[in-house]
């Protein structure tokens, strides 16, 4: 373990351990106030706040950000800093070729071209050479710097936090502790409602990191005020601040996918891996490293926050409003997605990733709707393993496998939908539908599917909507101006005589 590699100094009221004098002084003025007094070395108090500190750079660090007229600016972009240090690091970082510190000493990675104006910086990425690592002693986990440590320690053993030497930031409207600021500063938004936007545009975020990854895909002319660290691809012109998502994306490159044991379905990223895993395998859930989300009103989980957010709303009926007009959503893709179709000129608030043809001036954000779109240019087909069959998608080419080759069905990722009263399998949800209806009626409108189920097939009547709910369009007690199958009536009586003779199967 990385903190045990030299001689350590024990803290004799709690038994934990520090590489040096000054950390175990800053420790006993954080954790154990009550002995102060002995503490030798000099202590620097805030005179805004309760902050107390051994070390000087730490406290000028601090008492700048009381200071709010104290910017240093830079003049080649529109970055500006509440410390020099932070200036001349960021021109380290984004703008090399100017780099003359006169204040703080440059510090340089003797293996590769990295220079930064933090000590602690250089001595977290010379990790990435040496292969050194902080393991937790509770569990297996392992991490590169000690304040990643600790900060799994207080989320995953609270019972251990006595051994944190990092400073603690508590949220004051929970529980949540954290050893970085910036995490802390992210959840307390999810408590205000607070949201960081875009100059640019209208688009907002709660993390800054989504931030200025929305700036580098959207208004890359920006990036100059990115302060996240830019991930950029070797084969194309891709660049992020998640270090995951450019994983992600070499692998489009590459070839490589993450396949499962159980089935041999396989995956580009990890955490989609793993969220199969908890929706197929339940029983393997053990095995699923990332973070699990669970739904308070049932048994659904997921490893996606966001497809927790989208669940949720299910049971609590709230929808996404788009700010242009009056339409509503549950997911947030499907406003996105509305935007993109209906309001083309505010596509700069649409924070997910537009999938456009090369072909046409078609767009979408669904993938899958994407590449089947594309299919009809290029002819591209899903071919059959077992037989000479070829379909447009992927789904119907399960649904194929799940009826005609029942003992592949473990290869197929797709959801299967299974009949209750048989062993009736699709992953097609209208066929299961229509399976158990045993019934060939096809109707032109939802509304009308749904009349018709509910007299005759009553039993089905909870998986559709009520018969009032596709009568209320009729409903015109409140109005002059009467519509149906977007023709408008202005007379009363011949909206009736239309709708007695082209949907006599509403008014029976």
């Amino acid at each position: 373990m990385l903190r045990h590699t030299t001689k350590l100094i024990i803290c004799k009221h709690c038994n934990t351990s520090f590489k040096t004098k000054q950390s175990l002084f800053d420790h006993i003025l954080r954790i154990h106030p009550n002995f102060i007094g002995t503490i030798s070395n000099k202590i620097y108090e805030c005179m805004h706040c309760a902050h107390k500190g051994t070390r000087r750079s730490n406290f000028i660090r601090h008492m700048a950000k009381h200071n709010s007229q104290t910017t240093f600016k830079y003049i080649n972009c529109d970055a500006s800093f509440n410390t020099k240090l932070r200036l001349e690091n960021h021109i380290l970082q984004k703008h090399p070729k100017f780099a003359v510190s006169e204040s703080s000493k440059i510090r340089e990675c003797t293996h590769c071209e990295y220079k930064t104006a933090y000590k602690e910086h250089l001595v977290r990425h010379m990790l990435k050479h040496t292969g050194a690592k902080c393991t937790c002693t509770k569990c297996d986990a392992s991490f590169t710097e000690e304040r990643s440590l600790d900060n799994h320690i207080l989320q995953k053993h609270p019972e251990l936090s006595a051994s944190v030497s990092d400073k603690i930031h508590k949220c004051t409207h929970c529980e949540y502790k954290t050893t970085k600021a910036q995490y802390l500063a992210e959840h307390i938004r999810k408590h205000t409602g607070v949201r960081l936007t875009c100059t640019k545009c209208d688009a907002s975020f709660i993390k800054k990191i989504s931030l200025h990854n929305h700036i580098l895909r959207k208004h890359p002319e920006l990036s100059a005020s990115v302060s996240h660290k830019i991930h950029e691809c070797t084969h194309c012109e891709y660049k992020t601040a998640h270090s995951h998502h450019l994983a992600s994306h070499m692998m489009k490159h590459t070839g490589t996918k993450v396949t499962c044991t159980k089935c041999y379905a396989s995956f580009i990223m990890k955490i989609s891996l793993h969220d199969h895993i908890l929706r197929k395998h339940p029983e393997l859930s053990a095995s699923v490293s990332h973070k699990i989300y669970e739904c308070t009103h049932c048994e659904y989980k997921t490893t996606k926050a966001q497809y927790l957010a989208e669940h949720i709303l299910k049971h609590t009926g709230v929808k996404l409003t788009c700010t242009k007009c009056d339409a509503s959503f549950i997911r947030k893709l499907s406003l996105d997605n509305h935007i993109l179709q209906k309001h083309p000129e505010f596509t700069s608030s649409v924070s997910r990733k537009i999938h456009k043809c090369t072909h046409c001036e078609y767009k979408s954000l669904h993938k899958p709707q994407f590449i089947i779109h594309t299919m009809k240019h290029t002819g591209a087909k899903h071919n059959c393993t077992k037989c000479d069959a070829t379909f447009t998608t992927k789904r119907s080419l399960h649904n194929h496998i799940v009826q005609k080759h029942p003992q592949l069905t473990a290869s197929v990722s797709s959801k299967i939908h299974k009949c209750t009263h048989c062993e009736y399998k699709t992953t097609l949800k209208k066929n299961l539908t229509k399976h158990m209806m045993k019934c060939d009626a096809s109707f032109p409108r939802k509304e009308y599917i749904d009349n018709h189920t509910s007299e005759k097939h009553p039993q089905l009547t909870a998986s559709v909507n009520k018969l009032k709910k596709s009568l209320d369009r009729f409903n015109t007690s409140s109005c002059d101006i009467y519509e149906c199958c977007n023709v408008t009536f202005d007379c009363k009586s011949t909206f009736d005589d239309h709708v007695i003779k082209n949907h006599a199967d509403i008014v029976r």
